[in-house]
């Protein structure tokens, strides 16, 4: 094999096995305590306390064992990371390697979720034991700290946020022309305008009864003096004793629906200008009888039940099973992080007609 045969080979070789190193080198069954790819780095640790290395070259020329998490920050490709964009993680991790000088992507574990009847509180505890470190977006809480997790300043606002369907803030300036008839039912207004009919017809009757006289069966005319005693002008000039005491009747039954409609129309006015419920934190949604969907097994599930233990929560696969639980009527609320959300805000598939 001539010696450019040999340079083409090697340099052939050579690129593909570093795309086989991208892909995950340890395989570390999760929760195995039997393996440890934890690394003693005491000396370099000692070395930076004695002032004979620099803080930013303490790690250089090593390389970390560290588990990441497969998901939107850190992207898989193939099985191997993904060339084009690893994820928000994974460009951290890049970048921190490079100022720090060394190296991870060929020595890193990846885990898919946390197992069935565990937490990601679990995953955080044995990853820590099992790895040199782990680089994805962990809550920090008490009860993680307890165990040993040590937490650098972190790069994702996990601070929590409650999200839910968009009300109907905006006002609306079209006119209906038939609100007046709100404050009463369809069929109490029926019941109205056959009472004033048939009133103006019985009153007709009476009265032609008694003086004959041809002008008191002006049917139209008489419906005209029931529709405006309704609207309590009383025209009507009855001359005998039954039409009097008809008159009487029907102007009280006049008094009783006029007020029966005034205040149900205030009533109607104070209902549409009620204020509207405001949440400003879960505490507000506990008081409300509100249900909230949330990632089970998650550290913002253990500190929400420990914290809340009389809220309705409704546990969910995901985050982003929680926004379609609200959009479906699962629940109410969904509670998530503000970075999260950040990100599935203008995710189409979640919010694409924007009304979470």
């Amino acid at each position: 094999m001539s010696p450019r045969r040999c340079i083409y080979f090697l340099i052939l070789f050579f690129n593909c096995a570093t795309v086989a190193q991208e892909k995950p080198f340890f395989t570390t069954e999760l929760y195995d305590t039997s393996i440890s790819h934890r690394q003693n780095v005491c000396d370099r640790h000692k070395a930076y306390y004695a002032g004979d290395v620099e803080f930013r070259d303490a790690l250089k020329d090593t390389n970390l064992n560290v588990l990441m998490g497969a998901s939107s920050l850190f992207q898989l490709k193939d099985g191997a990371i993904d060339p084009e964009y690893p994820g928000l993680v994974g460009v951290l991790m890049d970048e921190l390697a490079e100022r720090a000088g060394f190296s991870w992507r060929n020595s890193y574990g990846i885990f898919y979720g946390s197992g069935d009847n565990h937490t990601y509180s679990d995953v955080l505890t044995w990853a820590v034991e099992t790895y040199d470190l782990t680089a994805d977006w962990w809550q920090h809480s008490v009860e993680r700290l307890k165990q040993g997790v040590a937490f650098p300043k972190g790069f994702y606002d996990a601070s929590f946020i409650l999200v839910g369907m968009k009300g109907n803030d905006m006002e609306d300036s079209s006119i209906d022309l038939f609100n007046w008839l709100e404050p009463f039912e369809d069929r109490v207004w029926w019941a109205i305008l056959g009472t004033i009919i048939a009133s103006g017809i019985i009153y007709m009757v009476l009265e032609s009864l008694h003086i004959g006289d041809q002008y008191h069966w002006r049917f139209v005319w008489n419906i005209f003096l029931s529709m405006l005693l309704f609207t309590q002008h009383f025209q009507f000039n009855p001359h005998s004793y039954a039409g009097r005491v008809f008159s009487i009747s029907l102007s009280f039954w006049s008094l009783i629906i006029i007020s029966s409609y005034t205040a149900n129309l205030a009533s109607y006015f104070v209902v549409q200008n009620a204020p509207t419920v405001k949440i400003n934190g879960i505490d507000d949604a506990i008081r409300a009888s509100m249900s909230i969907c949330i990632w089970e097994g998650t550290g913002a599930e253990e500190f929400a039940r420990a914290t809340y233990p009389q809220g309705l929560f409704v546990g969910k696969d995901s985050e982003e099973e929680s926004l379609l639980g609200v959009k479906s009527g699962d629940c109410d609320l969904a509670l998530l992080s503000v970075q999260s959300w950040e990100m599935l805000e203008s995710d189409r598939s979640i919010n694409g007609d924007c009304n979470l």
